[in-house]
């Protein structure tokens, strides 16, 4: 066997045993954290909440923040937050320049790649939104722009559950 066709297999070998290990990652409970490094949960959110995750580099998820506040109105009485992936200046600064409030800005702790399969299934994309109810429990995701008409029906939804209608 040549020497490429050995190093062809052995990359497909090394993707397919890394895609396989992200895919099965446990990422835990979700981890929160705000910019300034305080602990956060998804049960401070008394009417349950929803979640978009983004990255700096996701011209997609920049498009979200731009439409933040929209976001916020639209998710009544759920809360609206945006959960960046990597931490640093990098993610204060694109959020800034995006116009989204510090107030709606959290950060994801731990593997981005086990956080977005988790909630997202595999593989693992962004702009990923989550809804969960006030327990905790994920009522609601999509991969993908999220709009506000989505937003405004599973604050409808979420809210159904959390009723026990």
């Amino acid at each position: 066997m040549s020497t490429l066709k050995q190093l062809c297999l052995a990359v497909g070998l090394s993707l397919a045993v890394t895609a396989h290990a992200v895919a099965n990652a446990d990422p835990g409970p979700l981890q929160l954290e705000s910019l300034d490094g305080k602990p956060f949960g998804v049960g401070h959110t008394p009417n349950g909440a929803i979640l978009a995750f983004w990255r700096a580099d996701c011209a997609p998820c920049l498009i979200e923040l731009r439409a933040a506040r929209d976001y916020a109105v639209a998710a009544r009485p759920l809360r609206f937050l945006f959960v960046g992936l990597e931490g640093g200046p990098d993610l204060a600064a694109a959020a800034r320049k995006a116009g989204a409030p510090p107030e709606m800005l959290l950060q994801g702790i731990g593997s981005a790649p086990a956080i977005l399969t988790a909630y997202g299934g595999a593989p693992p994309r962004l702009p990923l939104a989550v809804a969960f109810t006030p327990s905790g429990a994920p009522c609601a995701h999509h991969g993908g722009l999220l709009g506000t008409d989505r937003v405004r029906a599973w604050a409808r939804d979420c809210e159904a559950v959390r009723a026990g209608r």
